[in-house]
């Protein structure tokens, strides 16, 4: 954005996705990628209630449409790609993501970024 006050909300979005919420996932897809892992079922409720925590947090910031106001952002953009891996890993294990994880406000979101044509032209062909 213009506003230097917007942009520095964003930018600090941004780092919050990239160091909490996309650290919560991988959790989750660690235990996918190695199913021998030890520690795997621990590992999945660990990143199961740090999403929780996360997706919470989230909604509360979700006040219009985007998470950056009226139009999407570069967190919304940043965000995406992770909440989209929840229903990948769904798929490849289905029953791992509990249905009521993806909290009100951000599954409407979630739709909203995903009608996006942006989001349509950049989908990864082996999800479709």
């Amino acid at each position: 954005p213009a506003d230097i006050r917007q942009r520095a909300i964003q930018r600090r979005m941004i780092r919050e996705i990239d160091n909490h919420f996309v650290e919560a996932v991988e959790m989750m897809v660690r235990p996918l990628l190695e199913p021998g892992l030890p520690d795997a079922a621990e590992r999945t409720a660990k990143g199961l209630a740090a999403l929780r925590t996360e997706f919470a947090y989230w909604e509360n910031l979700l006040s219009n449409d985007w998470l950056g106001g009226t139009a999407p952002s570069a967190a919304d953009f940043t965000l995406y790609p992770s909440v989209a891996m929840l229903g990948r890993i769904e798929t490849r294990k289905p029953g791992t993501v509990p249905a009521d994880l993806i909290t009100p406000k951000m599954a409407a979101w979630q739709q909203r970024m995903r009608a996006l044509p942006i989001t349509e032209k950049t989908w990864p062909p082996h999800w479709r």
